[in-house]
């Protein structure tokens, strides 16, 4: 088969059934400012990225760079920190850490805003109270009430609901308590060994709940 060449200036196509005139010059043309599919280069400033959620924006100039939507980033490798960062604050209960060109943590002692102290009431506090004394019995003078044999039978102070603690007898009981002081078992039955310890309970403002006295009880530091 014969091949040979055609010198010609325009080529003319069937464009649906009317004819077309296309000029060499314009077949030539479209191969023009294109990037060869090797090692392609590009030129000119890209526009700058626009935010969109949860998508990265990626850009290519003359040399090829990614930028995210929220801005320049550091490497994973080493990365650097520029910038002096504020003075930590207080926050009860967490730490708060800070990044400056010298990266530094903050310590509990200076993070953190101090808690207020735990407070308790007399009748909380195990602190032993002696009343060897007849009279009003202080409830909240402490949760351990040593008492004697002497009679109680005057209506009691320093009543606060919900707290508790143990009645001590160390060689004697007490000979009576004033009403107010309930005993679960129906009655005051005085412990006859010693020593004897027995639960109490404020349940309410004039009713405090006592359990039956268990006899020949040590209490360690009586």
């Amino acid at each position: 088969m014969a091949y040979g060449k055609i010198k010609a200036d325009a080529l003319i196509r069937d464009n649906g059934g009317t004819d077309e005139e296309i000029t060499m010059a314009t077949i030539v043309g479209l191969d023009t400012n294109k990037a060869p599919k090797a090692s392609p280069t590009f030129t000119g400033t890209p526009a700058a990225p626009t935010a969109s959620a949860n998508t990265n924006t990626t850009q290519i100039a003359t040399t090829a760079y990614v930028q995210s939507e929220l801005g320049d980033m550091a490497p994973l490798a080493s990365p650097t920190f520029t910038g002096t960062p504020a003075a930590p604050t207080a926050n009860a209960g967490t730490n708060t850490t800070q990044v400056a060109t010298t990266a530094f943590v903050t310590t509990a002692a200076n993070a953190r805003a101090a808690t207020a102290a735990n407070t308790f009431s007399a009748a909380q506090a195990v602190t032993p109270s002696v009343q060897t004394s007849a009279g009003a019995l202080d409830m909240d003078a402490s949760n351990f009430i040593e008492v004697a044999g002497v009679s109680y039978n005057t209506q009691p102070t320093g009543k606060v609901v919900g707290t508790s603690g143990l009645f001590y007898c160390d060689t004697a009981a007490p000979t009576n308590w004033h009403s107010e002081f309930k005993f679960v078992d129906g009655g005051y039955v005085a412990p006859t060994t010693f020593p004897a310890v027995a639960p109490w309970y404020i349940a309410e403002t004039d009713e405090i709940l006592v359990g039956a006295f268990t006899q020949g009880i040590s209490v360690a530091g009586s």
